[in-house]
């Protein structure tokens, strides 16, 4: 039996605990003794307070079963997942289970919805895919997760965009209609691994990836196989980080980095885990 969360296990014995003092209490005659019933209180409150930390630290320990149907997605369509050795794939579904359970993930537009668990299970395997050889594959503080149909315009930026990432407030926001070709069609840029390096990029800070500056446009364009005009023009914005974009290139385009610029291939091998071509 899979359990789902183990602060209302829990709590279960503290409730009855203060039912069964309340009873004796009014049975016996002795209503002094009811003030026993404040130690399952306390205890009850806290537990309720601290309950996401609890449930989050035993999934940690105990991630479960992953989606069945996240699964036939990963097995179907996920490049880099099918080519990991079984243990590497357990290791992969464990985090995204885990992943899926600590984020928050929200469908926006003219009222806020949960997403469905395939939708969360496509979106949470890219930050399993880019931190599989790194122990923080949360990505730092970046719990919120949300999701338009369609290309949407935002307080910080006033026009449509399909990706942004938002510092501040910890949050990655996406076109699910961008995403979804992106990830299945690699004729398509994905804006999914590539906001998603932005935020690995502000959380990890490595020092081996080229600056910003080395990376021309050019290099995108050939990696990725599709003009850098049409990269910018998914993307909805006149300018993008082409250091995103290299690491998009590489997960999503090895076989043509390799081919092209293997230096660069080499780099990113050593930085995530190695996706062959």
């Amino acid at each position: 039996m899979q359990i789902h969360s183990l602060s209302k296990i829990l709590i279960m014995p503290l409730v009855l605990a203060a039912i069964a003092i309340v009873y004796y209490a009014e049975t016996a005659g002795n209503r002094d003794f009811s003030i026993w019933v404040l130690v399952p209180g306390i205890l009850f409150a806290a537990l309720m307070v601290l309950s996401p930390q609890i449930d989050f630290w035993y999934r940690k320990r105990n991630p479960g079963l992953l989606d069945k149907a996240v699964v036939r997605w990963l097995e179907r369509y996920h490049l880099f997942y099918n080519q990991l050795n079984d243990l590497d794939k357990k290791i992969f579904r464990d985090r995204l289970n885990i992943y899926l359970f600590g984020r928050e993930f929200k469908s926006v537009g003219s009222e806020v919805r949960d997403v469905p668990d395939d939708i969360q299970g496509i979106i949470a395997s890219i930050p399993i895919m880019l931190t599989l050889n790194r122990d923080d594959y949360l990505m730092g503080d970046y719990d919120r997760i949300y999701i338009y149909k369609h290309a949407f315009p935002s307080p910080v930026f006033q026009f449509l965009h399909t990706f942004e990432l938002n510092r501040e407030d910890g949050m990655i926001i996406l076109s699910l209609e961008h995403l979804l070709a992106g990830m299945v069609n690699k004729e398509y840029y994905n804006v999914g691994v590539h906001v998603f390096a932005m935020a690995y990029l502000e959380v990890f800070e490595p020092e081996i990836l080229p600056s910003e500056e080395e990376i021309n446009d050019q290099i995108i364009e050939t990696c990725m196989g599709i003009p850098y005009s049409t990269i910018l023009a998914t993307s909805g914005y006149n300018k993008i980080d082409n250091r995103a974009a290299l690491i998009t290139c590489f997960f999503t385009n090895p076989k043509n980095m390799m081919e092209n610029y293997p230096d660069l291939y080499e780099v990113l091998s050593r930085l995530f885990y190695k996706i062959s071509p």
